[in-house]
């Protein structure tokens, strides 16, 4: 019967110490503040900023991994609203993506298509109107506006 009492007294001091530590470690990838210190690094660092949705992924003709992206919205720098860019990284079909981007290497198989390289560490997704980035979430609109300061100074 000691051996039960000690055994019950040992699980509640660990439940205790876990819920202690999950008090004080965030569950959450990123801060808010991390979140959009990202969001300004890869801003200044991009010539290309879309939303798009990825219709596909192929390998490339150099092997590397190759993601289409149809373009749903130009935020900043030159690229048509419909344009598919080729985007090496790879991006799950179907989801729908905040990328910022910077030109890579020729298309082999296409003349005048860039195939082009995210500058974030990972993928900005939209979801609604929210962006999920290293398992947090943030506003579609304050990161738009964001930018839009930035470009102000």
């Amino acid at each position: 019967m000691k051996n039960k009492h000690i055994t019950i007294i040992t699980l509640c001091a660990v439940c205790a110490v876990a819920l202690v530590i999950g008090m004080i470690v965030p569950v959450s990838g990123v801060t808010g503040e991390k979140f959009l210190s990202d969001v300004r690094q890869s801003y200044r660092t991009a010539s290309l900023v879309v939303s798009g949705i990825c219709e596909d992924t192929l390998a490339g003709a150099d092997g590397s991994i190759v993601s289409r992206v149809r373009v749903d919205e130009v935020i900043a720098g030159n690229a048509e609203k419909g344009e598919l860019l080729q985007i090496k990284d790879q991006l799950e079909q179907g989801n729908e993506y905040l990328l910022y981007l910077n030109y890579g290497d020729e298309v082999h198989f296409a003349e005048d298509q860039h195939r082009y390289v995210s500058v974030s560490a990972e993928p900005f997704i939209i979801v609604g109107d929210k962006v999920e980035y290293g398992g947090s979430t943030h506003s579609l609109e304050d990161i738009i506006e964001d930018m839009a300061e930035m470009d102000k100074t």
